[in-house]
């Protein structure tokens, strides 16, 4: 970090310093509201202005290695596997739109027969969201390593490869008919996906500038090389954390309170996130 990045840094740790020195000294509600997201806003601002974040990065791939999880819990994203949850939200949608005009006078009066049909368009559209986020993540970085074990007839398979956008992700899943995408607790993608033969499970993670950093020091060229799982090297690189980024979706939705309802929720999330 450089000297002047570090000052603005510092400044901006001081004002939320004095922020809640003076918080501790009110009781007014209002005011401790006012007070406390001023100090949310400064923690964030000088986030902002942490250009050089390398240190926090090996910080939290230790932290990781060692057990420790970044996030309270994790980030629901998309889940089109059929709920309750799945079942109720579909009834408050259908009662919401079309109560007055079918002259429903509660949630309970919305018929059986309406439920799938408003189930699988929910899922359309939390799907046109998924794929939104999805693009905005891919572009917020390089490369990615995705792993997993795929479920099959003759029993489960596991690897890993590097992909760089969206359209090499869904070429794992063109067998899948049901998904869930949700960020865990140490800020790593996961996603389950299910077909006739059995389930799938991933993760996809961005690689850090730590990792490229290793990677040349291994001499070993992602775009030639491939990820060869026979080589020490490289399993005990995927195994370290620090080389790779973690927590996309937390930082930009904010840390979850309750459990989202699918890729609509993440936009409120946002809209909510510091009033903004």
């Amino acid at each position: 970090m450089d000297k002047k990045t570090a000052k603005k840094f510092m400044g901006k740790i001081e004002d939320l310093a004095s922020s809640m020195s003076r918080y501790a000294s009110r009781d007014s509600d209002s005011y401790n509201d006012l007070v406390t997201m001023r100090a949310i806003k400064s923690l964030n601002a000088a986030y902002d202005h942490l250009e050089d974040i390398e240190e926090a990065r090996r910080r939290s791939g230790r932290m990781l290695k060692e057990g420790a999880t970044l996030f309270r819990e994790p980030a629901l994203i998309y889940d089109d596997y059929y709920s309750e949850e799945q079942e109720t939200r579909a009834r408050e949608s259908l009662f919401d739109n079309r109560a007055e005009e079918e002259g429903w006078e509660s949630i309970e009066d919305v018929p059986e027969n309406l439920i799938d049909d408003e189930i699988r368009f929910l899922a359309d559209l939390d799907a046109r969201d998924l794929n939104a986020e999805l693009d905005r993540f891919f572009k917020e970085y390089e490369k990615f390593v995705i792993s997993g074990e795929v479920g099959r007839w003759n029993g489960r398979h596991s690897g890993a490869d590097v992909i760089v956008n969206a359209n090499d992700l869904w070429k794992y899943f063109k067998d899948c008919e049901n998904f869930k995408f949700y960020e865990d607790e140490n800020g790593d993608l996961r996603i389950e996906c299910s077909h006739h033969d059995g389930t799938n499970f991933f993760v996809v993670r961005p690689i850090s500038s730590r990792g490229y950093e290793e990677l040349e020091r291994m001499e070993v060229d992602l775009d030639y090389d491939g990820l060869d799982l026979g080589d020490k090297r490289i399993t005990d690189w995927l195994d370290d954390p620090a080389n790779f980024e973690h927590g996309y979706f937390h930082r930009e939705y904010g840390l979850t309170e309750s459990r989202r309802r699918g890729g609509r929720m993440l936009r409120e999330s946002k809209r909510r996130r510091f009033g903004r």
